[in-house]
């Protein structure tokens, strides 16, 4: 099954909750390094990660958030379905 945008960008965040080389992070991203750089350039503009002087990537404050409402929203969907009586409805 393939991965959602939103899911990908959640494990790049996830790889760089350290500071992370581009190699390191591909690999716990699992993407090669041309999505690799689609999507970073895209989070960079977006202030989700931060390249330091040193060449690491790291996420950022807005990063952190964007990946504890996804993380939320994730419990959400996989958790079991309420369930509603006839009487409430």
């Amino acid at each position: 099954m393939n991965r959602s945008k939103e899911e990908i960008i959640a494990d790049i965040l996830t790889a760089a909750n350290e500071p992370v080389n581009r190699t390191l992070m591909m690999y716990k991203a699992r993407l090669s390094y041309t999505q690799l750089m689609t999507y970073t350039r895209n989070l960079e503009e977006k202030l989700l990660i931060h390249k330091t002087q040193t060449g690491l990537w790291i996420v950022t404050d807005i990063g952190r958030v964007y990946l504890n409402q996804y993380q939320a929203l994730v419990r959400i969907l996989e958790s079991e379905p309420l369930v509603v009586s006839q009487s409430m409805a």
